[in-house]
């Protein structure tokens, strides 16, 4: 049986409209911090390759490392 709803087409494609855009920045935003990040995401890659596991000063190291090239 079908939901019952308590709003209008018109506002439902309103919600849609703004769902769809909070993705699409969310997503954008992602990708920027992602690239942003990269050197320091392929050192822990190549870490975690080598050992497995990082240690709790391995990953805060490599995120120094990142607000330290911002500074």
């Amino acid at each position: 049986m079908p939901a019952v709803r308590h709003y209008s087409d018109t506002t439902a494609q309103r919600i849609d409209a703004l769902v769809q855009r909070l993705i699409e920045t969310t997503l954008e935003r992602s990708i920027s911090i992602l690239r942003a990040r990269r050197s320091a995401l392929e050192r822990g890659a190549a870490l975690l390759l080598r050992q497995e596991t990082l240690s709790e000063d391995q990953l805060l190291a490599l995120a120094s490392e990142r607000a330290e090239a911002l500074a």
